[in-house]
């Protein structure tokens, strides 16, 4: 099955049993509004992300950090590396998608993601490496997170699943984001 059909069945079958999912792929995205209208429909709710990683949600802020500080200064040139296992399929991740939907974004001299250099390597058995970077021709600056093992994602997605049923939420599809700020707000996080 199709992970985008897996996600609508599984939503699906969430809704119609009133539960709770979380959806942490991203291929499913051109049946979004469907998914999101049989949640509502059946007043079930979900978390999707495209990764589920705490440590992913605040590279990206540190990220649009970056960005709103290096895109004001001429000379440097933003770009992205990415790097999987051999086999994962999507070429670039979803998380480096989202990364440069975040980067063209903001970035004043960026307004098409082909505006950006992006490279996706899938060699190996990493779990995952996203590289930022802005290069300049006196000195270049890069943020790097590197997945060590699939647990981080875990451990988001058991945060997730915590998150929908600590209280009753509206039906439809939630973002990670504000799960990782309650976190945040709690103090300490384990990662």
């Amino acid at each position: 099955m199709p992970p985008d059909s897996a996600v609508t069945a599984s939503s699906s079958s969430a809704a119609r049993f009133q539960g709770y999912m979380t959806a942490a792929t991203t291929a499913w995205t051109t049946d979004r509004n469907l998914v999101e209208g049989l949640l509502v429909g059946h007043e079930a709710a979900a978390v999707a992300a495209a990764n589920f990683s705490i440590g992913v949600t605040l590279f990206g802020r540190l990220v649009d950090r970056a960005v709103e500080l290096f895109g004001h200064v001429d000379g440097f040139d933003p770009y992205l590396v990415e790097w999987h296992r051999r086999a994962k399929r999507d070429r670039p991740s979803g998380t480096a998608r989202e990364l440069t939907a975040r980067i063209v974004g903001q970035h004043p001299n960026l307004t098409a993601s082909d505006d950006l250099e992006v490279v996706s390597i899938r060699a190996g058995s990493s779990p995952g490496m996203h590289l930022v970077g802005f290069d300049a021709p006196g000195e270049s600056l890069e943020l790097r997170l590197t997945a060590r093992d699939r647990s981080a994602y875990a451990a988001g997605i058991l945060a997730a699943a915590d998150w929908l049923l600590r209280m009753e939420r509206p039906a439809g599809l939630h973002p990670f984001d504000p799960i990782v700020d309650a976190l945040l707000a709690r103090g300490t996080v384990a990662a």
